[in-house]
């Protein structure tokens, strides 16, 4: 089984290997189920625009030849992660139920 190919990026500054392992482990439980069928995910983390201090999340995730795209502005980047990949999960799901329904 191949395991998905995480990308985490942030805008304006580098993460620490830290926060990297701590972000990557997070998503990587939320996104388990779907095992094999996710390629890749980019995480993108940016300045919020119209809200100083907060952080946007943006996760594309790649899913056989469906990109499935979720953002998520919070407080800080791991509840901003925490709830764009809840998102991305709910999605996911979604896209493989239309999938096999089809």
């Amino acid at each position: 089984m191949d395991a998905m190919k995480i990308q985490l990026r942030r805008q304006g500054g580098a993460l620490t290997k830290t926060q990297r392992a701590k972000l990557e482990h997070q998503l990587e439980l939320v996104l388990a189920r779907f095992g094999p069928r996710i390629g890749r995910v980019i995480v993108r983390f940016s300045a919020a625009v119209g809200v100083p201090g907060y952080i946007r999340c943006r996760l594309d995730v790649s899913l056989d030849a469906e990109l499935v795209a979720v953002e998520h502005t919070d407080i800080n980047l791991f509840l901003a992660l925490e709830h764009a990949s809840a998102r991305a999960a709910r999605s996911v799901g979604r896209a493989i139920e239309r999938r096999t329904w089809s």
